[in-house]
């Protein structure tokens, strides 16, 4: 859990510093902060070049179906989930 926490807070951190210095595209930051603030994930970062082709969602292993449900109301395609990573 320590470890997690520690994950969250590094992508947090780096994509704030991204978006503060304008590197973030506006719907990236909106998808970004919506997630965020719906208390669902622990983390999330645009992956592109200003166009964030990938956003990258962390959350805990029993939020699943809140999350998927999230992304999917957003009319976003899920790539890969943690069943892929195994």
């Amino acid at each position: 859990q320590k470890d997690l926490s520690r994950l969250a807070m590094a992508i947090n951190g780096f994509f704030n510093s991204q978006k503060d210095l304008g590197l973030v595209a506006g719907h990236t930051a909106d998808i970004v902060d919506g997630a965020m603030e719906s208390g669902i994930f622990l983390a999330a970062k645009g992956c592109g070049a200003m166009g964030s082709d990938v956003v990258m969602f962390l959350y805990e292993a029993k939020q699943n179906i809140e999350a998927v449900n999230f992304i999917q109301q957003l009319g976003l395609d899920i790539l890969a989930t943690e069943k892929n990573m195994r």
